[in-house]
């Protein structure tokens, strides 16, 4: 995930360009971005754990819907975390 993480960035980069120091959260770029991004971080990361971690392509749609419902699960976590826990603007 870290060496995808420069080409998502890329990838969903808006117009302008980022702050140099804005990082990637929702409070500074908006939940839309945001959800795009950390879903395909996520999904990404999902897809090649659970791939390795069965090593076969025989069940391939089970182990693809194992995939999503993971991400899913885990892309809700990550979003509670940081609208519990980020920072806004005024507190940096």
């Amino acid at each position: 995930m870290a060496y995808m993480r420069p080409v998502i960035l890329k990838l969903f980069a808006p117009r302008d360009g980022y702050d140099t120091d804005t990082s990637p959260n929702i409070k500074d770029l908006g939940l839309q971005w945001w959800l795009a991004y950390s879903s395909v971080l996520v999904l990404i990361h999902h897809f090649a754990l659970f791939y390795l971690e069965i090593f076969r392509f025989s069940d391939f749609f089970n182990t693809f819907v194992r995939v999503l419902l993971s991400a899913i699960a885990t892309v809700i976590l990550i979003l509670i975390t940081q609208l519990l826990f980020g920072k806004s603007k005024l507190e940096r």
